[in-house]
């Protein structure tokens, strides 16, 4: 043990994640707020004592196996792995934008990994039976709105959004776990009180993503040019690949944005007037990202146009 740990710290680690877990049971909303105070306390731990950071995670392991409900139990992993790779990129010194993106893909693949067994062993329902029942409450209610009214409604294109809102699931447990990442990465900073020992700090403005992503997004684009002769799970895949890899560019194309403006020196008003048409003009900053990615514009301009 590097030093000895305060009982107290110990205390509201295990306060914490209960409270945590009782939020997420009743309010998942809350229970997700809490998640980065509940990292920030067992990461304090486990950078000062393995020990005493696995004796904590048994304690609160036993409530959460026993009392608490499923959803409860994958945080409760998600929280637990999240920890011990956040540790691991503090001790190779990695950057912040690279642990952002391990600790999205981390979150998100646990998390779908784990609602998939659960469904797999018929826990809880799988996605198909959810949209059953979604789109027979759906067609009964417009049945009834329609014998009242007497009007005709667009069944089908009602019944297609429930399935292409469905089919997009997994590609959501990625948007949410870069939400939840960011969050907790931002907080971890806030928290820390030693900040030399946090992540290399790179201005957003010079995040960059690898070109082999844009040479993935544009051939999984030409699949889906084939949608009709897929079948339903390689569609599937090829469309929430698609909305992952979107959100890779974009939030690339938004860092290149706000690079070029700053290159121009532009003033700051300027620049959050443009950054605002940018997020909300989701398809140009897209458009804009994946051109970088592929003909290296930055590296353009900070050579004077070599």
């Amino acid at each position: 043990m590097k030093e000895d740990i305060p009982y107290l710290k110990i205390i509201t680690a295990l306060v914490v994640s209960l409270i945590h877990f009782i939020l997420t049971d009743y309010t998942i909303v809350l229970g997700f707020l809490i998640i980065p105070f509940v990292i920030y306390l067992l990461l304090d731990i486990k950078l000062q004592s393995d020990r005493l950071f696995f004796m904590t995670v048994f304690i609160i392991w036993v409530p959460t196996l026993f009392v608490f409900s499923i959803l409860s139990f994958i945080t409760f992993i998600v929280i637990i792995c999240s920890v011990m790779l956040i540790e691991a990129t503090l001790k190779q010194k990695f950057t912040q934008e690279v642990t952002l993106t391990y600790l999205t893909f981390l979150m998100g693949i646990l998390s779908l990994a784990s609602v998939l067994i659960l469904q797999a062993f018929n826990v809880i329902p799988s996605f198909d039976k959810v949209r059953m029942s979604v789109t027979s409450w759906y067609e009964s209610q417009i049945d009834e709105v329609s014998s009242i009214t007497g009007q005709e409604v667009d069944v089908e294109t009602i019944v297609s959004a429930i399935q292409d809102f469905f089919i997009l699931i997994p590609s959501q447990f990625f948007v949410i776990a870069f939400v939840i990442a960011l969050y907790t990465i931002l907080m971890i900073r806030v928290l820390s009180k030693d900040k030399e020992e946090l992540w290399t700090y790179l201005p957003f403005s010079k995040w960059q993503f690898p070109r082999n992503i844009a040479y993935v997004y544009f051939g999984v684009m030409i699949l889906t040019l084939f949608q009709d002769s897929l079948s339903d799970p390689i569609y599937s895949v090829v469309v929430n690949s698609m909305v992952i890899l979107e959100w890779v560019i974009y939030i690339h194309g938004l860092a290149f944005i706000l690079f070029f403006l700053k290159s121009k020196e532009l003033k700051t008003p300027w620049i959050v007037v443009v950054m605002v048409f940018s997020i909300l003009l989701k398809p140009i900053t897209l458009f804009v990202g994946f051109i970088d990615m592929l003909f290296k514009f930055r590296q353009r301009i900070k050579s004077g146009g070599r």
